[in-house]
């Protein structure tokens, strides 16, 4: 701090006279809070990280379900239908579901490719079994798509295709409801890919959708899933990698069944 005859705060703008000023001229009242407000938040940035890694670790301690990689060759497919979304309802059986997620090199199915594909299996409300492998993509991973993920081409040159796994994927979906968070953008990829998940009998439960529909807009800054963990109270093992986020939706999932239900 530097003592000035006169000067003015630049925060609270009020003139002093024979005060002290740091170097960016905020007086020392005003740099003493700002100071304290910087060490508050540094502490809560430190407490975030912390339950991040006790989530992420918690999360790896799940079963993981076994892949068996397979010589079978998957042919891209074409033609997607969404299939009709079922809303949850007051009286629904919703003991046994999968939520699923995944990244990918861009937005577009048809053109882009899944570079991760993750799925949570819950049962009566808990997390009982993952599935979740980076995917060799077969084509560059832009930037920006790294920007968001943060999975690169190093981390996914040794891994399998996505024809080698869909088999092991597809035995994995044994339960009556598959769930995500926006659910048409990962079953699009997902069924582009070659997956036979339509075939199979399944209801589909969108959790943006259904945030929507259940929660007053009033209540809530937005529908993305970080606001509805947020909302919830849940504690994300780390944003933007599919297994996280399938976690994640999966617990939200559970939550949109309790405020219904209740």
């Amino acid at each position: 701090m530097a003592r000035k005859l006169i000067g003015k705060c630049r925060l609270c703008g009020k003139v002093l006279v024979f005060e002290d000023f740091d170097s960016s001229n905020y007086c020392s009242k005003c740099a003493a809070s700002m100071a304290e407000a910087a060490e508050r938040n540094r502490q809560r940035e430190a407490e975030e990280r912390r339950r991040e890694d006790e989530k992420a670790a918690a999360l790896n301690r799940i079963t993981a379900f076994p892949i068996t990689l397979s010589d079978e060759k998957r042919s891209r497919q074409s033609g997607f239908e969404l299939p009709t979304l079922s809303n949850i309802t007051p009286k629904g059986d919703y003991r046994s579901y999968i939520a699923i997620d995944v990244e990918t090199t861009g937005l577009t199915p048809s053109q882009d490719r899944i570079v991760e594909l993750s799925a949570v299996k819950f049962q009566e409300g808990h997390a009982i079994e993952t599935f979740s492998t980076l995917i060799n993509p077969g084509k560059p991973i832009p930037a920006e798509a790294v920007a968001i993920h943060h999975i690169t081409d190093d981390m996914v040159k040794d891994a399998p295709t996505i024809s080698q796994v869909l088999p092991s994927f597809e035995a994995f979906l044994d339960c009556p409801i598959i769930t995500a968070h926006n659910l048409e953008f990962d079953l699009k990829f997902i069924y582009y890919s070659g997956c036979r998940i339509l075939e199979q009998k399944h209801k589909y439960i969108d959790t943006l959708e259904q945030s929507r529909k259940k929660i007053k807009k009033s209540d809530i800054d937005g529908h993305t899933l970080s606001d509805l963990c947020d909302y919830f109270r849940i504690q994300q093992a780390g944003s933007h990698r599919a297994l996280a986020d399938a976690m994640a939706c999966g617990e939200v999932f559970q939550q949109l069944v309790e405020v219904v239900q209740s």
